[in-house]
């Protein structure tokens, strides 16, 4: 059995459970529940990927910078020429200023502008104010290294931040994102218990995109329901899911706790079951220019 002739696989590795937040839409793996590979065991798994075909990971968590071995697995995806995007919260801004060589895209959130809102979404007052700091740290960066780093946005919408649109729309205008991703909550992880109360459709998050679009016509905006969901996840532990849609297919873990055999069988069935064409089209609207 052989890989697919891929020009671009790209997997979500969720490198820790551990977070300093306690959102209640999270649907990521559950803090201190799963037992994490060694840093040896996450180099392996970087090089094995690598050899089948993965050239792109976005590497998330849990919070990925409260990993000790984040710059670790970075460097030895760069030294495969594997393209890197992280997924941070922005809370841990030296983390985060020491991995910025090593990535191509960094996508921070932003799910609250008020006190109450920034409080119900991310469990924290200091949300906001720390995706901004986050924001001018990579701006700074990009004016004074001849790499630089995109940046997207994204944003959770219930009914909770849904009149705060306008007003992040607003704030990132003056910033320059490369992409702000707005997400419908997803009825998976916490957010099944979340969204019963708080979920808002479709049509509604559409109607008021429109205005927001026409009122700030420069703003790179991309809108993403869990109709079109497709990812290839990788927990902390190796578990390995394919998203498709509303469906979550597990397929166990990839390297066993007690050989640190890698399953290339596994991986390959993963990945010829996984729905290719979906998941490139979401990351060209998620980081575009990567593929």
């Amino acid at each position: 059995m052989k890989p697919k002739n891929n020009s671009d696989f790209i997997i979500d590795y969720m490198i820790t459970s551990r977070c300093n937040l306690s959102c209640d839409f999270c649907y990521g793996p559950t803090p201190d529940s799963i037992k994490e590979l060694n840093k040896e065991q996450k180099i392996q798994l970087i090089e094995k990927l690598y050899d089948i075909g993965v050239t792109k990971i976005i590497i998330a968590g849990g919070e990925p910078t409260l990993s000790s071995d984040l710059i670790s697995v970075c460097q030895k995806a760069k030294e495969y020429g594997i393209g890197l995007g992280l997924q941070t919260n922005a809370f841990f801004e030296s983390s985060l200023e020491k991995v910025l060589p090593y990535l191509d895209w960094v996508a921070l959130p932003i799910d609250g502008v008020t006190t109450n809102a920034q409080l119900v979404m991310r469990s924290s007052r200091l949300h906001l104010a720390k995706t901004l700091n986050a924001l001018s740290l990579i701006k700074d960066y990009n004016q004074s290294y001849e790499h630089s780093v995109k940046v997207k946005i994204g944003t959770v919408i219930c009914q909770k931040n849904f009149g705060e649109l306008e007003r992040v729309a607003s704030i990132l205008n003056s910033y320059e994102v490369d992409v702000w991703k707005i997400y419908q909550l997803r009825k998976r992880g916490k957010g099944k218990h979340f969204s019963s109360k708080y979920f808002i459709e479709d049509f509604a998050i559409s109607a008021i995109l429109k205005k927001i679009m026409i009122k700030f016509p420069n703003l790179p905006i991309y809108y993403s329901t869990d109709k079109n969901d497709a990812y290839v996840i990788i927990d902390p532990d190796s578990r390995t899911y394919i998203i498709n849609n509303i469906s979550t297919q597990d397929f166990g873990r990839l390297i066993d706790g007690e050989s640190s055999s890698f399953d290339k069988t596994k991986f390959i069935d993963i990945m010829d079951m996984s729905n290719e064409e979906q998941i490139k089209y979401n990351i060209s609207k998620s980081f575009p220019g990567w593929i």
